[in-house]
């Protein structure tokens, strides 16, 4: 048995698939892939006209670029900023145990930077970004360990690098996504 899609919700099953990939879709995205969704169904106008409902009840909000996104990632974003702008009571760790313990390692002046950084701020987010193979992991392994029992938490571009970062610095690491 064949269910039937609204057209309501042919455009909002249409934005939950784009959102899979990205979190704003244009317009004509949208109405491509809810027409996509079962051909001939629904007309044009009447996917138009679905949008227009769903913008005028705040379901779909439009972005500063005329793209629109729905209510999570807003706020998703907005957590995001506010953990961005909370900060750390105190360094993770003190600046002599980091000299001390990074002058018995192998890490590069870079690495040892890198840790530095993300031990001493204040910023509870630190963004470490840095092609293959440079030793983010390995610098990442010194971080945990100066860290103590503080959690240091992982977050990669793809489930594949978030396996590997998890299982090699032995952190909690999940996606971007």
């Amino acid at each position: 048995m064949k269910v039937v899609l609204s057209p309501l919700d042919a455009v909002w099953q249409a934005m939950e698939h784009l959102e899979e990939r990205q979190c704003v879709a244009r317009r004509t995205d949208l109405l491509a892939a809810a027409l996509g969704r079962d051909p001939g169904r629904h007309s044009h106008e009447e996917l138009e006209a679905a949008i227009d409902r769903l913008r005028r009840d705040r379901h779909l909000a439009d972005t500063n670029s005329g793209d629109m996104t729905t209510r999570q990632p807003l706020r998703s974003e907005r957590a995001m900023i506010a953990a961005l702008r909370d900060r750390r009571p105190e360094a993770l760790a003190s600046a002599q145990d980091i000299t001390a313990q990074l002058e018995a390692t192998s890490l590069t002046d870079g690495q040892r930077d890198a840790v530095r950084t993300i031990l001493l701020s204040d910023n509870r987010i630190v963004v470490v970004q840095g092609f293959a193979g440079t030793g983010k992991t390995r610098m990442l392994k010194e971080v945990v360990q100066l860290a103590g029992d503080r959690p240091v938490i992982g977050l990669a571009p793809s489930s594949a690098a978030a396996r590997i970062l998890a299982l090699e610095a032995g952190i909690d690491t999940t996606t971007l996504q």
